[in-house]
């Protein structure tokens, strides 16, 4: 898995029933061929506790691919970030090869 090379856009989409909340990204890879997007915890997390960092990867082609711009999506369920205490974090960075998306999460009363 390798991070794909540019991040467009990113969404946090809430469910009626479980598993109730996922991040949804899409992006671009330089070739064609690339599968399984996905996000997953980056390997090294911010010191501060209000703020968790996704990479956004995907499994690279295996055999000969076009250089051509493509588009992919990759997603996790809020779910699977069970090593996080999400009721701290405030913003959600999903990081690709060339960029970053900030997801900011605000309490309104």
């Amino acid at each position: 898995m390798k991070k794909v090379s540019k991040i467009l856009s990113v969404r946090l989409q809430l469910m009626y029933k479980h598993p109730y909340a996922a991040f949804f990204a899409e992006g671009e890879v330089s070739t064609s061929g690339w599968t399984r997007g996905m996000l997953i915890p980056a390997a090294s997390q911010p010191i501060s506790p209000d703020m968790l960092l996704l990479d956004f990867v995907a499994k690279e082609p295996d055999g000969p691919s076009s250089t051509v711009i493509t588009d992919i999506a990759g997603s996790v369920f809020v779910s699977e970030l069970t090593q996080v205490n999400l009721e701290e974090v405030k913003i959600i960075r999903i990081q690709a090869e060339h960029n970053y998306l900030d997801l900011i999460l605000e309490a309104k009363s």
